[in-house]
C-alpha cells in the first residue's frame, strides 16, 4: 500500500513526517536515519521529491545539487522503540544500507565482503545477473583490498516506475546476498547459507549435481510411494558425500543438464519439518548423523523454500537402507532399496555389490582376516 511521506520547513530545517506516524524525523550532519518499515510503500518517485525540497531549504541548487543528494541510513533489523532510542540521540546503529536521492533519481548503497582472490570481474558478472532478477542496475562505486578480504560498494537502482523504497531496499539486500554467496562459485555450505539468508535466487542458474538437487513441490507424504521417495533422495546423499535437497526450486533442461531457473518456493501450509523428519527417520536406516530440515525465511509472496541438508557420513555407517522399494510402478513395502547419487542422477546397487557388503560386515564383525579368503 502506497505511504506518503511530508517535509516540513522550519526555518533552515526539514523534518520528515510519514504517513500514520506521529513523531517526525530531524536530519543529523544533512543524514536521515529512517526505519525499512516508514519508507516500505513510499514510492521512490515520493522519496525524489521530497529530498529535492530538502535540498532548496538548506539552499542546495543546480550543480551542487546533484552531486550532494539527500542521504538516508536505512538500520538493520529493529522495534519501533529500539528505532526511535537511536533517532532521539541522534546516533547510527548498525545499517542495511544507504539511500541516496536528489535531482539524478533515487539509489541505494550497501557494502559487500568476498575474499580478497575474487576479482572485479567476477563480482560484476554476479551483480549482473543478480540485477536482472530483480529488476535493476547495479554498478561498483567503490573498493578496497585487505590481506584476506575484499571491499565492494554496490550501487543499485530500479529500472522500472512506481517502485517503492522498501522493494529498492529488498532487492539491494538480495543483490548484496547473491554477491558474497556466489563469488567463489556455489558448492553445498554457500547454497545452504544462501537460503537460510533470504536469498535462494543465489541458486538460480546452478545445476544439479552431485550434492545439489532441486524440487519444485515437497513430496507426497500421504502415499507410500511418496514416503519412499523422500527416504530414497535422502539416502542417495548419504551413501555417496553427502547433498543438498532444495524444495521449491524449479529447473529446465538445457542440454545435458538439469539448471535451476526459479525458486519461487512453496506455501508454508503445504509442509510439515516434523512430518518430513518423522518419515526420513524411520524409512532410513541407520539414522543419518547431523541431518538437517528446515526452511528459509519466507518471501515477500509468504512462500518458503526448504532445505533437506546431508553431511558426509561415516563409511562405517553405509550402506543407508530404505524401507520399502519401488517395483515395476508398484510399492512393494516388505522390500528394501539401497540407492546412491552419481553426478545428477541416481543408481541402484546391484546385487553382488550389496552382497559384497554384507559379506565385508560378516568379516569385520567375526574378526576374520580377508586375505585369509
Amino acid at each position: 500500500m502506497r505511504r506518503r511521506i511530508r517535509v516540513r520547513v522550519d526555518g533552515d530545517e526539514a523534518f520528515l513526517r510519514f504517513e500514520g506516524e506521529a513523531r517526525e524525523i530531524q536530519a543529523s550532519e544533512e543524514t536521515y536515519l529512517v526505519a525499512p518499515w516508514l519508507v516500505d510503500g513510499v514510492t521512490l518517485s515520493d522519496l525524489k521529491m521530497a529530498a529535492l525540497r530538502i535540498q532548496r531549504c538548506w539552499g542546495w541548487d543546480g550543480e551542487f545539487a546533484e552531486g550532494h543528494p539527500i542521504v538516508f541510513h536505512i538500520p538493520a533489523d529493529l522495534s519501533p522503540d529500539e528505532y526511535w532510542d537511536w533517532v532521539g540521540d541522534q546516533e547510527y546503529p548498525p545499517l542495511s544500507c544507504e539511500i541516496q536521492a536528489g535531482p539524478l533519481g533515487v539509489r541505494a548503497r550497501v557494502p559487500v565482503t568476498t575474499t580478497s582472490k575474487v576479482e572485479e570481474d567476477r563480482v560484476l558478472e554476479i551483480a549482473s545477473a543478480a540485477g536482472g532478477l530483480y529488476g535493476v542496475d547495479v554498478s561498483i562505486t567503490d573498493r578496497g583490498y585487505f590481506a584476506t578480504q575484499a571491499f565492494w560498494e554496490i550501487e543499485v537502482e530500479f529500472k522500472r516506475r512506481g517502485a517503492t523504497v522498501g522493494q529498492l531496499v529488498s532487492a539491494t539486500a538480495c543483490v548484496a546476498g547473491v554477491i558474497e554467496a556466489t563469488a567463489e562459485g556455489l558448492n553445498q555450505e554457500t547454497a545452504a547459507a544462501a537460503v537460510r539468508a533470504g536469498n535462494p535466487d543465489a541458486l538460480i542458474g546452478a545445476k544439479e549435481s552431485q550434492w545439489l538437487e532441486a524440487k519444485a513441490a515437497v513430496w507426497p507424504l500421504s502415499t507410500d510411494a511418496g514416503k519412499i521417495e523422500l527416504a530414497q533422495d535422502v539416502a542417495r546423499f548419504a551413501n555417496a558425500a553427502g547433498g543438498l535437497i532444495v524444495v521449491g526450486a524449479a529447473t529446465r533442461k538445457r542440454g545435458d543438464d538439469d539448471i535451476i531457473v526459479s525458486t519461487d518456493g512453496i506455501r508454508p501450509d503445504l509442509v510439515s519439518l516434523r512430518r518430513l523428519r518423522a518419515v526420513i527417520d524411520s524409512r532410513v536406516y541407520p539414522p543419518i548423523e547431523g541431518l538437517e530440515v528446515t526452511v528459509g525465511p519466507p518471501a515477500q509472496s509468504g512462500n518458503v523454500i526448504v532445505l533437506v541438508s546431508v553431511p558426509t557420513q561415516p563409511p562405517s555407517s553405509k550402506p543407508f537402507i530404505v524401507h520399502g522399494a519401488m517395483v515395476g510402478g508398484k510399492v512393494e513395502g516388505e522390500f528394501i532399496s539401497i540407492v546412491r547419487r552419481r553426478g545428477e542422477a541416481s543408481i541402484t546397487m546391484g546385487h553382488r555389490e550389496i552382497h559384497s557388503w554384507l559379506v565385508a560386515g560378516r568379516r569385520f564383525i567375526s574378526g576374520e582376516d580377508p586375505r585369509e579368503h
